[in-house]
């Protein structure tokens, strides 16, 4: 899972943290995957996809993912699961991402949490927050 932010000349800053949200992690398979195909080296885009793939490993048993996650141990620091603010841009990326590559698996990923988002977020005309591992609404 990448750090939220990178110098691609000088890498990490030195007071990074190492928490970053969900959202971010997303957003680099398209990107990553069209540079591959114009460098036509898959090193970027197989970089992007672990990193999707390791939050994919990291969701609850419910399909839900939450908030922010700690790069370096895996761990998630921020528990309150939606499709707002810090975590939109995954699923949307998931989709994106699906469509640009032809990789099939990023949007079945994306049908797992859409299901577990109507099953555990929908409430009337809206979408709430849960607790991603017990489902349970937060606000």
């Amino acid at each position: 899972i990448p750090y939220g932010t990178v110098n691609l000349r000088h890498g990490v800053p030195p007071k990074e943290t190492p928490i970053t949200c969900t959202a971010g992690v997303g957003t680099f398979i398209v990107e990553f995957a069209t540079i591959s195909r114009l460098t036509g080296d898959p090193i970027y885009e197989r970089t992007a996809l672990r990193a999707l793939d390791a939050l994919w490993r990291a969701r609850s048993e419910k399909d839900l993912v939450g908030n922010h996650i700690n790069v370096l141990t895996g761990q998630w620091t921020a528990i309150d699961s939606g499709i707002g603010a810090g975590i939109d841009s995954y699923f949307e990326y998931l989709v994106k991402g699906s469509a640009l590559t032809g990789n099939s698996t990023l949007f079945d990923m994306f049908l797992a949490y859409n299901e577990s988002a109507y099953k555990y977020l929908h409430e009337g005309d809206w979408y709430v927050w849960a607790h991603m591992k017990s489902g349970l609404k937060t606000r």
